[in-house]
C-alpha cells in the first residue's frame, strides 16, 4: 500500500483478524498478493506466493518467489525468495 495510491496494495491489514481455519481466507490473500504484484511490478515474473498462518504467534508468514525479467537475451535471472511476517498487535 502506498500513500496517494489507495488502489495499490492487497489490503492485507483487513485480513489479519479473520478466521484462518477457513482455507478460503488464506487463498484469497494469496491471490490478492499475486494479482497486485503482477499488476504493479511489471519488472518481475511472480513464480509463487505462499501464505501460512502461525496461530501460536498470531502472525501470517508470507513467502514470495519471483524472477526479475531480463532486458536482453544474455541476462540470466535467478529465482529470488523473500519471507515476510505480519503479526496482530491488538
Amino acid at each position: 500500500e502506498r500513500p496517494w495510491k489507495p488502489e495499490m496494495g492487497a489490503n492485507i491489514r483487513d485480513l489479519l483478524f479473520e478466521n484462518y481455519d477457513n482455507g478460503f481466507v488464506l487463498y484469497e490473500l494469496q491471490e490478492k498478493i499475486q494479482r497486485d504484484l503482477e499488476r504493479w511490478e511489471p519488472r518481475a515474473t511472480i513464480e509463487n506466493v505462499l501464505v501460512e498462518p502461525n496461530e501460536k504467534d498470531l502472525e501470517l508468514n508470507i513467502g514470495i518467489q519471483y524472477k526479475i525479467k531480463s532486458i536482453t537475451e544474455e541476462d540470466r535471472t535467478e529465482t529470488v525468495s523473500i519471507k515476510i511476517s505480519m503479526e496482530r498487535i491488538r
